[in-house]
């Protein structure tokens, strides 16, 4: 006989709670599961603004730095070993997987300069992913620009930043804008980099850059295990949403590229 106090349960005993959910209690479940998802879209409304900005403000920090760097090795650098050095680099991390990309922002950003597992992390991960292909990108963009717009400049007395700024970067900018927007879409649909320093767990979008938080793909890929249909629902809704994403992306990159083709007159 099982000696335990009013109101337990002796340990093989199923409780009472469990025994409806798995009996006729299933509506109680499914209501519980409402509610949550309720409250965790209250807690999306209540979302700070400096969260919702941290990719912004990180996305023109790495376009920024990425086209300075190109106009610097394309444009203003001498020919060295090691400005061919620094080029080749950046090429090489431009094809690198971006797993690996994922593992160094674990080690740097998380556990050295302890960050954690929280938005900044992921933000500075990705944007360390997206930099070489956006240098890439717009050295290619500055290289297709013709050297008789730099001659033409040079020839009535500008300097060389003066015959880059008004003459060089306004023909590259098409080019450019293509190569970014590219480069966010590859960012937005990427799971490897941030599937070490995004929370397994987080139900309330995040309140500040060093909270955790749940990337979109993560997302999907823990609702697909989900053996709920609702969650199941939720994965195709939220699939279809990151399709449209990167089609509106995609099809903005060209429609960029075929209007500067159109009113290029060189």
């Amino acid at each position: 006989p099982w000696d335990g106090g009013v109101g337990d349960h002796p340990p093989n005993a199923v409780h009472p709670r469990h025994h409806l959910a798995h009996g006729g209690g299933g509506a109680i479940a499914e209501a519980e599961e409402l509610h949550d998802r309720r409250r965790n879209l209250e807690h999306l409304h209540e979302r700070r603004p400096e969260a919702a900005l941290v990719e912004d403000d990180g996305l023109d920090r790495v376009i920024g730095a990425g086209v300075g760097a190109a106009v610097y090795l394309t444009e203003m650098s001498r020919p060295s070993p090691i400005n061919l050095f620094l080029r080749r680099t950046i090429q090489n991390l431009a094809a690198v997987p971006s797993i690996i990309f994922g593992l160094v922002g674990l080690y740097v950003f998380s556990r050295m300069l302890g960050f954690g597992l929280s938005l900044l992390t992921g933000s500075l991960t990705l944007a360390m992913m997206v930099l070489p292909m956006i240098v890439v990108t717009s050295e290619e963009a500055l290289l297709a620009v013709p050297k008789g717009f730099r001659e033409g400049a040079l020839a009535v007395g500008a300097t060389r930043w003066q015959a880059v700024r008004y003459h060089v970067l306004p023909n590259a900018v098409p080019g450019i804008a293509t190569g970014a927007i590219l480069s966010v879409a590859r960012a937005l649909g990427e799971t490897a980099p941030i599937l070490f320093v995004a929370s397994i767990f987080s139900k309330t979008a995040p309140t500040g850059v060093l909270d955790g938080f749940m990337a979109m793909p993560i997302q999907i890929f823990f609702w697909t295990r989900h053996p709920s249909q609702s969650f199941q629902d939720l994965a195709a809704s939220t699939i279809l949403v990151l399709l449209m994403l990167l089609l509106i992306l995609n099809a903005m990159a060209l429609f960029v590229r075929n209007r500067a083709e159109a009113r290029r007159s060189w």
